[in-house]
């Protein structure tokens, strides 16, 4: 309160008591002198002491007003006339500052009590399952399946994990591709329905099979992703994302010597499916 606090002097404004009151307030107020004036009102809304001198500087009555509490702090000093002018300004500017005290004990027990604080709730993980669709950049299609784990790490920051299987259609032969990565993913919105922007990396093991014979290929696997989440419930809902994901080369298809046709390096897949909290 005392930062914000206005005295107005009022009565023999002519004795020294106005300047040795000035000079008192700041032993008086420390943490901060109080402004200043002469006058009779002040704005409303201001914390307002009105310090009056009567005649003779032989009595003076300090009246405290605070706007949130009904009621003026009142007191009246008196003295005899061998008291000095400057005992007086300092003996006013002391009870001043009492006065503000009070005033400011009785401001805070109006205060709302703190709430009780509450243990954090640990951030669940969310389990997800999706269906992907696919289309590699030479036009091969396909579809499959998608199992995920997501946990927020900070509320910008989330960290997932997820295990793929798609089945591709490719030239004369079938690729199914098995993949598993971990992801970082960044929310960019929050509320009922959520969106956000993921990148990760992993291992894809393609599958090419003809005729009963199978060739594997171990491949490093980027992922980007961007994603929804809709809220069906407190702790479910449904999920839609968009991703890419690039490995280091192209697979050739090859029947004995002849070359077929290329495989990815890049698929564009749509995904839709569901999650929940575990």
């Amino acid at each position: 309160m005392t930062t914000t606090l206005l005295v107005l002097l009022v009565g023999e404004l002519l004795t020294p008591f106005h300047g040795d009151f000035r000079d008192a307030l700041p032993h008086a107020f420390p943490e901060g002198v109080p402004e200043v004036g002469l006058g009779l009102s002040a704005p409303p809304g201001r914390t307002v002491a009105w310090v009056t001198v009567q005649a003779g500087g032989l009595e003076v009555e300090v009246v405290l007003h605070t706007a949130r509490i009904p009621g003026d702090l009142r007191r009246v000093l008196r003295f005899t006339a061998e008291d000095a002018v400057r005992d007086r300004a300092k003996a006013a500017a002391f009870t001043l500052a009492a006065m503000v005290r009070e005033r400011d004990a009785d401001l805070k027990a109006l205060e709302p009590a703190p709430e009780a604080a509450t243990p954090g709730q640990p951030t669940p993980w969310l389990l997800e399952a999706s269906l992907l669709g696919g289309v590699d950049v030479r036009g091969n299609g396909g579809a499959g399946l998608g199992v995920g784990l997501r946990h927020e790490l900070t509320r910008w920051l989330q960290l997932g994990a997820g295990v793929e299987v798609g089945l591709f259609a490719t030239p004369s032969t079938t690729l199914v591709q098995p993949a598993l990565f971990l992801e970082l993913a960044v929310p960019l919105t929050r509320g009922r329905f959520s969106t956000a922007v993921a990148l990760g990396g992993g291992v894809a093991a393609p599958i090419l099979s003809r005729n009963g014979m199978d060739l594997t290929t171990w491949l490093p696997l980027l992922r980007v992703a961007a994603e929804g989440r809709l809220m069906l419930g407190s702790h479910h809902g449904l999920r839609f994302a968009l991703s890419a994901h690039f490995v280091s080369s192209s697979l050739t298809v090859r029947v004995g010597e002849t070359e077929l046709g290329k495989v990815g390096p890049v698929w564009i897949r749509p995904e839709l499916g569901y999650f929940g909290e575990l």
